[in-house]
């Protein structure tokens, strides 16, 4: 059962675990598990840690998280997403990666980097992060290939570099390339 929360009472949920966050180092479960995915510290800002967070739907009730917040494609907050940890690595649930309940329109992203003239997307926040120290450029995690579909870029933007997921379904390419037709032909 999914359970749905009004506006006031995500807003103060939201507020309250940004408040239990910290600074992610290298030595706690998101730093560990972000130098595992081969992003070595320094870590974005725009990620933050949490040592103990509610899971619902689960054997476990409480695990360490990296958390981000979601913006909507105004670049309004709206949500947040949580990647739950274990021992600096992906929890072992049925779905570490999860979204505060509640809609999220299309096009939302999650903004790691300031907006610049020159930047790049990705469908994933590890990717983005990657993307970014690879070809020295801001770059934002879209979270799904359909919000990778629906990205609007911010004014600032003039140049998007966008970064599809190489998936075997071919998913990520798809949404990727998607994206630069909708731009190409606006």
């Amino acid at each position: 059962i999914k359970r749905e929360i009004d506006g006031e009472a995500r807003l103060k949920a939201l507020r309250s675990i940004w408040g239990d966050s910290a600074a992610i180092t290298a030595e706690d479960d998101a730093g560990r598990y972000l130098i595992s995915r081969g992003i070595q510290p320094p870590f974005s800002t725009a990620l933050r840690f949490v040592p103990r967070l509610k899971v619902t739907g689960e054997s476990v009730p409480f695990l360490s998280a990296m958390i981000a917040v979601v913006c909507d494609p105004q670049g309004e907050p709206i949500t947040m997403h949580r990647t739950y940890l274990q021992d600096g690595k992906k929890a072992e649930i049925a779905s570490p990666r999860r979204m505060m309940p509640g809609d999220l329109p299309k096009g939302s992203f999650i903004k790691l980097a300031p907006a610049a003239k020159i930047m790049g997307v990705a469908e994933g926040i590890e990717t983005a992060i990657l993307a970014s120290r690879r070809f020295n450029v801001p770059c934002w995690a879209l979270i799904s290939a359909d919000n990778m579909r629906g990205f609007i870029p911010p004014p600032e933007c003039r140049w998007l570099r966008i970064f599809g997921d190489n998936d075997l379904k071919f998913g990520g390419q798809a949404a990727a390339y998607d994206l630069a037709h909708r731009l190409a032909v606006r």
